[in-house]
């Protein structure tokens, strides 16, 4: 059998992996793992598919025989395919983290974060195909680098989010694929590092360089997001509630007071408003003859003001309401005001009328509200679920709940979901109404449970405005009303 003018194929003896070398003349055909692959490889370069393989005419055997290929075909492929699904599926943790701060973190540095993880992700993901490559003929000489360079990312990424799991120390869906990650990252580099995955790599000590830099400024740009930034910007609401000129009406029988409510965001951060509530106090006072400074321990214990001849003998709550969307948000310099009238029959018997203000809010630059949070549940409604129910023992309850999520998702994917719920409560009789809020884990049915979150975590405040005042004189004739005759 003749091959023409083609030179005789040359293979090589075996390399530390089994690879035997195939060669014609000066030019290198492939690498091939055995006969089966030798054919392929000579029907590639046009030699006869039927030529004698064993012939020293037109083969050359060095090192080795035909009969000797020491690869181990099932070892191999299984450590590349355990390698490249390791990494396929720490980039695609790794996506699902990141595009959330990428995309909808509420700061630059939350944002920078997200795109950090995106570009490790696309790095592991170059990683799968190097893995593929380097446990196969490794056709690309920084296979190798790339895929160690994916394996300390997947390492780096796993300790980072158990240190932050074991904070809190509760279970989430995750855990189980953090602490697989870590096993597989640590498999992994010790699979790599005994095969010298970094040679080729030309001046690996200036990419070990690169790397450590990069995972340091990585490390500041976190800090900086969860530790220093949202601790750096001030947070600050004022609320108000003041009291207008009162005016009788028409008929004479009742008593229009203009009031006026707001909250303004003077900080310098963007703020969630939660919930809201003013109240109207009708103060009555008795005249007493002889002074009663001498008990003033007694009265600011009990009254808060101690005067030489009256007494405050009680409070009547006269209105209440809101005055604010709940779920709703002001920008730094931003206000929201809302003018309201309060009606009472003239010739109460009230010294004075007081009214003021609370809100509470949380920052948006630690955390974002979910949907659906504006939408208020009742207590006393059939249909309203289990949550809404009344803390308040015999009082209503108008309740606003949704999960918060913190401004970087790393926190979020390391801990139980959250959940904002706040409170409107009527005591019975409508005596007194009040708000609160409060954020830690449940679940969208079920009642906050008894661990709380630390009201810093997401800037939870709550601001109450200064007192204000119309004197009983203005009640009883105020503007407009004619002035009895003497």
């Amino acid at each position: 059998m003749s091959i023409g003018a083609r030179p005789r194929v040359v293979v090589s003896p075996p390399d530390t992996r089994g690879l035997r070398e195939v060669s014609a003349g000066s030019r290198v055909l492939g690498r091939v793992w055995s006969l089966r692959e030798l054919r392929r490889v000579l029907h590639r370069a046009r030699y006869p598919a039927a030529m004698p393989l064993r012939d020293p005419r037109f083969v050359i055997w060095r090192g080795a025989g035909p009969d000797t290929w020491p690869d181990h075909p099932w070892p191999r492929r299984t450590a590349g395919t355990v390698m490249a699904l390791g990494l396929a599926g720490s980039a695609v943790l790794l996506v699902r983290i990141g595009a959330v701060d990428a995309f909808e973190s509420q700061t630059f540095a939350g944002r920078l974060t997200g795109w950090l993880l995106l570009v490790a992700a696309a790095v592991q993901s170059a990683g799968v195909v190097s893995a593929l490559d380097y446990w196969g003929k490794r056709r690309w000489k920084y296979s190798g680098a790339v895929t160690l360079i994916g394996a300390l990312i997947a390492l780096a990424m796993s300790v980072l989010l158990l240190s932050m799991w074991f904070e809190a120390s509760e279970f989430v869906v995750y855990l189980p694929v953090y602490v697989a990650l870590l096993g597989w990252s640590s498999w992994a580099l010790w699979r790599l590092c005994r095969h010298a995955a970094w040679k080729g790599l030309p001046h690996p000590r200036s990419v070990v360089a690169g790397l450590t830099l990069s995972a340091v400024l990585a490390g500041v740009n976190f800090a900086n997001t969860t530790l220093y930034e949202p601790n750096a910007r001030r947070s600050l609401i004022t609320t108000e509630a003041k009291l207008g000129e009162p005016k009788l009406s028409p008929d004479g029988k009742i008593v229009h007071i203009p009031l006026r409510v707001s909250i303004k965001n003077v900080g310098t951060v963007p703020v969630d408003i939660l919930t809201t509530i003013f109240w109207v106090i009708g103060a009555k006072t008795v005249l007493h003859e002889e002074t009663r400074l001498q008990y003033w321990r007694e009265i600011l214990a009990f009254d808060g003001d101690a005067e030489q001849y009256t007494e405050v003998t009680g409070r009547d709550q006269l209105a209440t309401g809101t005055f604010g969307t709940e779920g709703s948000w002001l920008d730094p310099g931003n206000e929201h005001a809302e003018d309201k009238i309060i009606q009472i029959p003239a010739g109460v018997e009230y010294s004075m009328i007081e009214a003021s203000a609370r809100a509470i809010t949380t920052r948006r630059d630690r955390g974002k509200i979910g949907p659906g949070y504006g939408q208020p549940q009742f207590s006393w409604h059939p249909s309203s679920p289990g949550f809404s129910a009344c803390p308040l023992p015999g009082g209503d309850c108008i309740a606003f709940r949704a999960r918060i999520r913190h401004n970087n998702n790393l926190i979020n994917v390391t801990r139980r979901a959250r959940y904002v719920t706040s409170w409107w409560q009527m005591e019975p009789g409508g005596r007194n109404s009040e708000i609160n809020s409060v954020i830690g884990p449940g679940t969208p049915c079920r009642g906050v449970l008894p661990l709380k979150e630390e009201p810093d975590r997401y800037g939870l405040m709550k601001t109450l405005s200064v007192t204000s005042r119309v004197p009983a004189t203005g009640l009883m004739r105020p503007s407009g009303a004619p002035t009895p005759p003497p």
